[in-house]
């Protein structure tokens, strides 16, 4: 492992930590997993595999009218037709070959996960104390795939691994050296600076600036004078389920597609495709000084002061794909090598020998791969994990959509925002609501107990937290399961639901979404157990079903 890699964690964490005033656009999916990079390599095949979301006008020459020309995204703010993608990653197994590692939310039935993309305020103390919407045709990437040494400026310190689970969540600056127990979350925030003249420039970087010697808020440049929204993407890959396959304990066994095994290599992309009309006025409207309650501010809000008013819902975001352009099956169970020319190399001076391989050109023909990351968590799944999952428990899912409909035991009911909760009355426990968490300051606190699972569901997260007396048990972000004793009153369920986020081992269950929780709470003894819904819910419910609340 390179020495850089021990680049003290603190430099890492000296990362500004994210302000919440803004939005989150939440990628449920993505469009496909492809070597295509319309901003580096246009018109060509990349260099590298990417995992990509959002419009589906992507493709491997455009412009801003081909994005807005999409006619749906994986995403869930309809306005924003943008594209965002970030290096695939695998693990480079003991024979050399190559296995894809999957994202949180891929699973057996087809459905690939996404990421979520923070559209930050941090205004810091910039006279201009203005945001600027990103005009057509605007493009930027974070990050060099060449990069083998850790940095401590603001560029080095935008990227970092958080290791999920077992040890506090902590941030390095690239791989972890150590298994992670809940996965590893890849984060990149990129600049937020722009010159206010030029959409793009010759490496796609000079155009836009990190804030004077920091990475968020801070003061603008006075050769990038114009503030943009900072966007912070969130990408969470499953390498639990390769937890007993290491076989080097002087090496972890991550690389990047680009063939960096350090991870310090991580970059985006970001290709405008949003209604500039909308993003201007959420600029003005979700600023610190305006948002006295931020829910008016975040997809899925309905109320009449909503700001993004028109979403995508899961289905929809599932089903927008692209087909394969090369041909090629990046997602197939095992490689002999990296897509594209990617040989493993542990210095810059090696990846910048390599990186000029010619792409090649894009083909017109396409064909769509016979092997997805489904397939592959299924088989990884059933290996053994030093993590097991409870016992599955039969429980009933009260699943929302615009229509009700009654399958079975299965009920769908329309309530504002979306999402679902799954009823387990049966095991003890009674649906509370959906509740906010924050990553910096936890809900149940960071030294309580919590868990990261491939196969998350809500009944497995119950059992997890009933195990040691808890009395409540949340699940959030697809796979993540929280432990607790108290609730504080901050943090109590809000009307404005944003727990839309399907579990990722049961994607008719929702569990929690973006610093949300899907709320569960152990029932008192001799009293009903009864899941908490608002009056207009058991309203409805009763009207069309004749059910009793």
């Amino acid at each position: 492992m390179p020495s850089s890699l021990l680049l003290s964690v603190a430099v890492s964490l000296s990362l500004v930590v994210p302000t919440y005033a803004g939005f989150q656009v939440q990628c449920f999916s993505r469009l496909f997993d492809e070597r295509l990079d319309p901003i580096v390599d246009p018109g060509k095949l990349s260099k590298h595999v990417h995992v990509i979301a959002g419009g589906n006008g992507f493709a491997a020459s455009m412009d801003f009218d081909m994005a807005r020309a999409s006619s749906c995204t994986t995403c869930n703010v309809r306005d924003d037709l943008s594209n965002y993608w970030t290096p695939k990653m695998y693990f480079h197994a003991q024979n050399g070959s190559f296995i894809p590692v999957p994202i949180v939310g891929d699973n057996q039935y087809g459905n690939m996960g996404g990421m979520v993309i923070y559209y930050n305020d941090n205004r810091g103390d910039t006279p201009n104390n203005h945001i600027y919407p990103f005009p057509p045709n605007f493009r930027m990437l974070a990050g060099s795939p060449m990069k083998r040494n850790a940095t401590s400026d603001s560029a080095g310190r935008a990227v970092h691994m958080k290791c999920l689970g077992d040890g506090g969540n902590v941030d390095y600056p690239g791989f972890p050296p150590r298994k992670c127990s809940g996965g590893i979350r890849a984060e990149i925030v990129m600049p937020s600076c722009w010159d206010g003249v030029n959409v793009d420039s010759a490496d796609h970087k000079s155009h836009v600036s990190y804030p004077v010697g920091v990475v968020e808020g801070g003061t603008c440049p006075p050769t990038h004078p114009k503030r943009l929204f900072s966007m912070f993407y969130e990408v969470t890959y499953s390498t639990e389920v390769f937890q007993d396959m290491w076989y080097d304990a002087q090496q972890q066994p991550f690389v990047l597609a680009s063939g960096d095994p350090t991870g310090l290599g991580f970059h985006a992309d970001f290709l405008n495709g949003w209604d500039v009309d909308v993003l201007a006025n959420a600029a003005t409207a979700c600023q610190n000084t305006l948002v006295q309650n931020g829910n008016r501010c975040q997809p899925g809000y309905t109320g009449a002061d909503a700001v993004l008013r028109h979403m995508t819902n899961q289905g929809e975001a599932f089903a927008c794909k692209l087909p394969s352009v090369s041909g090629e099956k990046p997602n197939a169970s095992v490689l002999d090598t990296l897509p594209g020319c990617n040989p493993i190399t542990d210095t810059e001076a090696a990846a910048r020998s390599v990186f000029s391989c010619n792409g090649g050109t894009a083909p017109s023909s396409v064909s769509s791969p016979s092997t997805t990351a489904s397939t592959i968590v299924t088989s990884l799944t059933a290996s053994p994990s030093t993590s097991t999952s409870p016992t599955t428990t039969t429980t009933t899912t009260t699943k929302f959509s615009s229509t009700p409909t009654q399958t079975g035991s299965v009920i769908t009911i329309p309530v504002p925002g979306g999402g679902s909760f799954t009823d387990a009355t049966s095991l003890g426990f009674s649906y509370v609501g959906c509740a906010s968490d924050d990553p910096a300051n936890r809900t149940f606190g960071r030294t309580n107990k919590w868990v990261g699972w491939p196969d998350m569901t809500v009944q497995k997260c119950i059992a997890f937290c009933q195990a040691d007396g808890h009395l409540f048990a949340g699940v959030e972000w697809g796979s993540e399961c929280f432990c607790g004793q108290t609730l504080p009153a901050d943090r109590q369920p809000s009307p404005a639901n944003k727990c839309i986020k399907p579990c990722s081992g049961d994607a008719g269950q929702t569990c929690g979404g973006d610093r949300a929780m899907s709320l569960y709470k152990a029932c008192s003894q001799g009293q009903p157990c009864v899941n908490n819904q608002t009056p207009a819910v058991r309203r409805r419910r009763r009207r069309n079903f004749n059910l009793s609340t």
